[in-house]
Formats: structure tokens, sequence, C-alpha cells
């Protein structure tokens, strides 16, 4: 049995189930805590080496599945690969860490999670004139270097100033490791100041000229479970 999320709830009414991997989704009920399942699903399913493509499509399934009953009900996502042996051990779970679940339910049902991905941008091209000669060539080269050290020097701390202006205004927040030169930051913002959410980000893309700041879709609080 494949497991999904944990909903607050027994079940929660009118939530509606999207397709999963392979087939339907069904809950599993324990007192107040309900798990969104997908009893049809095996293991081998997953384990299977042969077909890349095949597990992609589960991975990005996993993730909709999770993203689509977030957009309708808080939720504590799971990650991706989550089998039970039987509904009786995961209800034994389910019951067992109540009281835990309960209190991240409750911390979290106000936020979703944003990514901010910065991307730092090209040092500009420092040219030498083709008519220096002796000195002033030294002398140029010298200058293009003391400007590639100032231009990264800046950007560096531009990130650091980035991720001070982010703690300020959320201080539920967490470094990525970076990626292709790119850096990322995950913290939650109130899912219900998105107006405020744009200005910041605007305030903090205008603050970092060296660097392109993106930000991403409100998800499931996946770093903060």
């Amino acid at each position: 049995m494949y497991a999904y999320a944990f909903i607050n709830g027994n079940p929660p009414l009118g939530i509606e189930l999207p397709p999963g991997i392979v087939g339907s989704l069904d809950w599993v009920c324990g007192r107040q805590i309900s798990a969104v399942v997908e009893p049809g699903l095996s293991p081998e399913f997953i384990a299977n080496d042969d077909d890349d493509a095949q597990l992609i499509q589960a991975v990005v399934t996993h993730d909709r599945v999770i993203c689509q009953l977030f957009h309708q009900t808080p939720v504590l996502p799971l990650r991706f690969g989550n089998f039970w042996r039987s509904p009786a051990d995961l209800l034994n779970h389910l019951i067992a860490h109540e009281a835990e679940y309960i209190q991240k339910l409750t911390e979290l049902a106000p936020f979703a999670e944003y990514t901010l991905k910065c991307t730092p941008l090209e040092e500009p091209n420092y040219e030498i004139s083709p008519d220096a000669r002796g000195k002033n060539y030294l002398l140029a080269k010298k200058q293009r270097y003391q400007m590639q050290q100032q231009f990264q020097t800046a950007q560096a701390a531009e990130w650091e100033n980035i991720k001070q202006l982010v703690a300020q205004d959320y201080p539920h927040i967490i470094p990525g490791e970076p990626q292709n030169n790119q850096q990322r930051l995950y913290f939650l913002a109130d899912r219900s100041e998105t107006t405020l959410l744009q200005e910041r980000h605007h305030y903090w893309q205008q603050a970092s000229p060296r660097w392109q700041v993106h930000l991403g879709e409100p998800l499931p609080p996946y770093h903060f479970v």
C-alpha cells in the first residue's frame, strides 16, 4: 500500500482524490488523521530499474497528487516511495503519531512553501583596448582584474543580503544545496499574502542587480515536515 500524504480529518469531507500512479486512490482513516493511499501500487513497480521513464513518471505523479490535495486542504506530504505492508500497519502508525501529526498540521495550515531561485549573472566583459601597449596594457589588465574582483565581491555581498532580507520577513527558511551554480532558499509564507509576497520579491530583485531572482509557485511544505 502506497501513501502520499497525511490530512487532518476522518476523512476530510469534500476532498476530491485525483488519479494515482497506476490506479485509484483511497483513504486509511485513523481517529483524527487520515492517509491518502494507493492500494493497487506495488513496490516492484517503483523499483523497476529497467524503465527510467516509468520511474520519472511515478515521481511526477506523486508530486502532482500531493499538490492537488494541497490546493484543497493542508497536508503533510510524504516523500516518494513510502509503502506500508498493510492498512492495519498504517492505521497503527497514524494512531501512534496522532498528536504529533495534528500539531504539525495545525502549525503548517496557514502556510505554503515557496522556492526562491537565485542565479548569478555573468560578469561584464571588461575589454582591453587593442591599442594598449607596454605599460598601458599591463595597467589595463590590472584594472580589468580589479573590476572582476569588485564584481565578484559585490555579487557575494548581494547574496548574503538576499538571505537576510528574506529571513527578516519569513523566519521559517531553509537554504538549499546549490544546483548548477544556482542558489536556493525554501521558506514558508502565509497563503493569503500573495500580493505582499510579490511586492517583496520585486524589492529583493531590485536590491540584487547582480542576480536573477525567481520566485516559485506555492507548494506543499515539503522541506518543513
